[in-house]
C-alpha cells in the first residue's frame, strides 16, 4: 500500500566535515517519519566524506543518493542543484556537522500539512560543543509572538521548505556567497508563508570551523538585507542621518572622545565605522570646543558638528530632545530633510558599520517605526511595585527557562527611526523591531577603564 505521507527530500552538504558526517546521516535514518529521501553532497572534500557517504549509499540505495563534486561549488549552487533534481514535496537541508532530533520531520510535516499555504516551517535547536555535548538551547524567534517578530530570520539549516513555493521564488540567489537560505526566507515571509513550531528540531554543533562560517554568514546576510531593501523602494533612495551625541567628560571618566582603544581615539573609531556604512550624513553633537575643532580639522566637510546647548547637556534631557534638536539644526544647514535618523554612541567600542547597515535595512524592509539594538539579559532581573519584588528573569540560574522567556535590554549602541516618528516623540510605541547583538559586539567604555592608554 502506497504511503500517503508527503515525500521529504533531505540533503546533507559536506565540505571536509567527514568527522561529523556519520552522526548527521544516522539522524536521518533514525527519523520516526519514514517517507523521505536523502541526498548526500560531497563538495570537493579532502577528508573521509566521500568514503563515508559511499558506505551509507551501498547500504541504502533505495533512499540515499550521492552527488560528488571534484570542484567546490558552494552552498547556494548546491542548494539549487538539489532543488532541481529532488523528488520531495518538501525539502530540508541538514548541515553535515549538525544532526536532527528523531522527531524533527514528523513535527515539521504535521505543521506543514495543516495549511496548504505554508511555504516554510522552522523550529528551535540545542547548542552542542565539538564533541556533541549539549551546552545550551536557542531559538531564533519568540514563536508565541511570531506575527509581530517576522523581521527575525530563522537559522538557515533545518528549515522545511515546500518545494513548489521555493521554486516559485527562483530558489537560491547565487550572486551572494556564503548564504544559507536567508533571502529565500525573506521572500516567503513577504507572502506570509512562514510558520514555526515550538519544538527542538536539531542540534547545532559549535566548533572552530563554524565560527568562521558564521562570520561569513553575517556578512552575506547584511548584503541580502541591503539588496532586498533597495528592491522595496525602487528608484527612490531614502536619505539617512547619523547623530552622535558626545560629552567630553563624566564624573568618573574624563576626555572621553580622545581615549584610545587599540591605539584609536573613540571618536575616530566611531566616525570611521559610520563612514564605512551606508549612512548619507553624519552629525557630531557636543558642547566641547576642543572636539569641534578636532573634527573640523581632521574631517573637514565630511562630518557636521553641532554645538549642544547647556540645557541638552543635562542628564534630564531625553534622547528624543537631542535628536530632534540636531535634526532641525542639520536641516537648516543642509536644506535636507532626512528620512531615517540614527542615534549612535561612541561608548560602544566594537559596534561597526555592518551593524549600522543591518539596522537601516531592517527598518526599511519591515516598516517598523523604530529599531533598537539589544542584548540578552543573562542575569536575573527584578521588578519592584512599591511593596514587593517580583522575579522577571531567572537568567543563568535556569538557562532553558530563561531562553524560552527571553528578556532583552537596550544596549545603547544604536536607535534607528523615521524622522516623522521622532518628530512626534513616539520612539517607544509598540511598532518597533530589535537588532540583537552579543555582549562582545557592545563592549562599553565604562567596562574598560583600566585598558585605556593614559
Amino acid at each position: 500500500m502506497a504511503n500517503r505521507d508527503p515525500l521529504v527530500s533531505v540533503y546533507i552538504v559536506s565540505h571536509n566535515y567527514g568527522k561529523y558526517l556519520t552522526q548527521s546521516i544516522k539522524s536521518v535514518l533514525n527519523q520516526t517519519y519514514k517517507n523521505w529521501e536523502l541526498i548526500i553532497v560531497n563538495d570537493n572534500s579532502k577528508d573521509e566524506t566521500y568514503k563515508i557517504a559511499k558506505k551509507f549509499l551501498k547500504q541504502n540505495r533505495k533512499i540515499i543518493s550521492l552527488i560528488n563534486y571534484k570542484r567546490t561549488k558552494g552552498l547556494q549552487r548546491i542548494a539549487n542543484k538539489v532543488l532541481s533534481i529532488c523528488n520531495g514535496e518538501y525539502i530540508i537541508r541538514l548541515d553535515a556537522d549538525d544532526w536532527l532530533d528523531e522527531n524533527a520531520l514528523i513535527i515539521l510535516i504535521n505543521k506543514a500539512k495543516k495549511n496548504k499555504n505554508i511555504g516554510a516551517v522552522f523550529g528551535n535547536y540545542f547548542l552542542a560543543n565539538e564533541k556533541g555535548k549539549i551546552i545550551g538551547f536557542d531559538r531564533e524567534i519568540n514563536n508565541d509572538n511570531f506575527e509581530k517578530n517576522k523581521f527575525v530570520a530563522p537559522h538557515g539549516a533545518c528549515t522545511l521548505f515546500k518545494t513548489s513555493e521555493l521554486k516559485k521564488i527562483g530558489g537560491y540567489s547565487e550572486d551572494i556567497n556564503s548564504q544559507d537560505g536567508w533571502e529565500a526566507w525573506y521572500k516567503l515571509k513577504e507572502k506570509n508563508l512562514i510558520k514555526s513550531v515550538n519544538n527542538i528540531i536539531f542540534y547545532y554543533r559549535q566548533h572552530k570551523e563554524s565560527v568562521s562560517k558564521n562570520r561569513n554568514l553575517i556578512k552575506s546576510r547584511n548584503k541580502i538585507l541591503e539588496k532586498l531593501s533597495k528592491a522595496s523602494f525602487g528608484n527612490y533612495r531614502l536619505k539617512s542621518l547619523a547623530i552622535i551625541p558626545v560629552k567630553e567628560n563624566y564624573e568618573d571618566i574624563k576626555n572621553i572622545p580622545f581615549l584610545k582603544y587599540k591605539n584609536v581615539n573613540l571618536i575616530d573609531r566611531t566616525l570611521q565605522s559610520v563612514m564605512l556604512s551606508n549612512v548619507d550624513n553624519i552629525v557630531v553633537a557636543t558642547s566641547s570646543n576642543k572636539l569641534i575643532k578636532y573634527i573640523k580639522k581632521k574631517y573637514k566637510n565630511k562630518i557636521i558638528t553641532i554645538k549642544r546647548t547647556q540645557k541638552l547637556e543635562k542628564s534630564i534631557s531625553s534622547i528624543e530632545d537631542i535628536l530632534i534638536y540636531c535634526t532641525k539644526k542639520f536641516k537648516l544647514k543642509k536644506k535636507i530633510i532626512p528620512d531615517i535618523i540614527l542615534f549612535l554612541s561612541i561608548h560602544t567600542i566594537r559596534f561597526d558599520h555592518d551593524h549600522i547597515n543591518r539596522s537601516i535595512d531592517l527598518i526599511k524592509l519591515n516598516k517598523f517605526d523604530t529599531i533598537y539594538s539589544a542584548t540578552k539579559e543573562v542575569n536575573p532581573t527584578f521588578k519592584f511595585d512599591g511593596s514587593k519584588y517580583t522575579l522577571l528573569n531567572k537568567g543563568r540560574f535556569n538557562n532553558l527557562d530563561y531562553l524560552s522567556q527571553r528578556i532583552l535590554k537596550f544596549n545603547g549602541s544604536v536607535i534607528t527611526t523615521w524622522w516623522k516618528v521622532l518628530e512626534s516623540k513616539k520612539l517607544l510605541n509598540n511598532n518597533f523591531g530589535i537588532i540583537e547583538l552579543n555582549e562582545n559586539d557592545v563592549l562599553q567604555v565604562n567596562n574598560l577603564k583600566r585598558t585605556f592608554e593614559k
